[in-house]
């Protein structure tokens, strides 16, 4: 299997470690990029690094939530957003 734009697949890794408490290899999310845990081989690019890290699938930067990171918590808002 080819590794997906927006991940790193390191020589051994597999897919069915993803979101495992075993660990083992798997490929991992680059910063700018962002997947679902139901689908962690559908990558979506981010257009900011600091909400979308290159966490495990379905996870965002601090401050941040929803479909490729782009929604705020509640009570909460993006600096500069009015």
């Amino acid at each position: 299997m080819r590794c997906p734009k927006g991940m790193e697949c390191a020589a051994g890794s597999d897919m069915r470690n993803i979101g495992t408490s075993g660990g083992g290899e798997h490929p991992k999310l680059l910063p700018r990029y962002w997947s679902t845990e139901e689908a962690p081989l559908s990558v979506y690019q981010c257009l900011d690094p600091v909400l979308c890290p290159g966490l495990e699938p379905g996870q965002c930067g601090q401050g941040a939530e929803g479909l490729v990171c782009a929604k705020c918590p509640p009570l909460s808002y993006k600096q500069g957003d009015e």
